[in-house]
């Protein structure tokens, strides 16, 4: 590490100089956070974070665009980690920024996986927040992701398998806005899905082998709960 800062600093302007140390700071992060020290995590992924930004800030490459975003997601992951909801949003907002311009400017898998990923993270982090409304939103824009490149692949279950939880989002934060219609609809899309994926053998783990029965007993729950039209008398 310290020759790795002592080449950045004769050289603050060498790229490659401040990629190389910035992956020795995301990689120290990584083995603070795994080693249980999330301080020392912390002050290391921020290092990282600030390398990649000037990076980013003088050559928008897609590189390091795409480790831009993974260091906020673990910046935002470790304030989730630590019971810090909001600093952790803040991060998120941040890996989604440089997501979207990701995707923008370079239509391909990886830009639309960090997209979904840190769409989905944002929902996750306002559900335990308690803002269902703001999760739901970003469950409709993961999903609008997901199912464009679901379209764009549809041989891969990797997508079918994020749409599946972009639905399971959607029709859980529904639930929770009281809207149990549009719940019920949710987890039916999420049973077809689900159907398709055990037919070719693509659910990935064996505690989902119940995972219809599951989904309809939530579709028939949310389906009760919602309000009936009464059919009009006729006159």
């Amino acid at each position: 590490m310290k020759i790795n800062e002592a080449l950045v600093h004769a050289d603050p302007a060498s790229a490659e100089a401040r990629k190389d140390l910035a992956l020795v700071y995301f990689r120290l992060g990584a083995t603070f956070q795994g080693a249980g020290q999330p301080a020392k995590a912390l002050e290391y992924y921020t290092k990282a974070s600030a390398l990649y930004d000037s990076l980013v800030h003088d050559s928008d490459d897609a590189d390091s665009r795409h480790d831009q975003t993974v260091a906020y997601n673990r910046l935002g992951d470790l304030k989730m980690g630590m019971g810090q909801v909001q600093p952790a949003i803040e991060f998120y907002k941040k890996s989604l920024a440089a997501s979207k311009v990701l995707a923008a400017n370079h239509d391909n898998a990886e830009g639309r996986q960090d997209l979904s990923l840190v769409l989905d993270k944002l929902a996750q982090a306002n559900v335990k927040a308690g803002s269902p409304q703001q999760a739901r939103e970003y469950f409709l824009q993961k999903l609008a992701v997901d199912e464009s490149a679901a379209k764009a692949a549809p041989e891969n279950p990797l997508w079918q398998h994020q749409l599946l939880g972009a639905l399971t989002g959607l029709a859980i934060c529904e639930a929770d806005l009281e809207r149990h219609a549009e719940s019920a609809g949710h987890w039916q899309k999420a049973l077809e899905i689900v159907e398709r994926l055990q037919k070719t053998g693509d659910l990935m783990a064996d505690n989902q082998k119940d995972l219809p029965t599951r989904i309809r007993t939530q579709i028939q729950e949310e389906s009760a709960k919602a309000p009936h039209t009464q059919p009009k008398s006729g006159g």
